[in-house]
């Protein structure tokens, strides 16, 4: 059985995922002052490992390209956003977060 495509979502399916969710959902800060080119809206449970591609299954996430921002999409990597919080939990988590832009 061919592999499905990997899911590109709607404007409607992003806007109803930004009606939903107001922060990231890797470090659970505001997306308030982030235009919609700096959020990608990633699969919460990786789509690679088998995990479905329902609009469930994803979130808004910081992806700026801008230094003085946050890109949450890319110091994540293939981490759920659980792991990743486990993982940089703690005084550091934003230092740590700053370091992957």
């Amino acid at each position: 059985m061919p592999k499905e495509q990997r899911r590109v979502l709607t404007q409607d399916e992003e806007s109803e995922l930004l009606g939903k969710h107001s922060a990231c959902y890797v470090c659970l800060k505001t997306l308030e002052g982030y235009s919609p080119e700096e959020i990608q809206f990633d699969h919460i449970y990786n789509y690679a490992d088998g995990h479905p591609q329902e609009l469930s299954n994803f979130a808004p996430v910081h992806a700026s390209k801008d230094p003085r921002k946050l890109n949450c999409h890319k110091a994540k990597g293939r981490k759920t956003p659980y792991e990743y919080r486990e993982e940089y939990s703690g005084p550091h988590n934003s230092d740590n977060m700053l370091r992957y832009r």
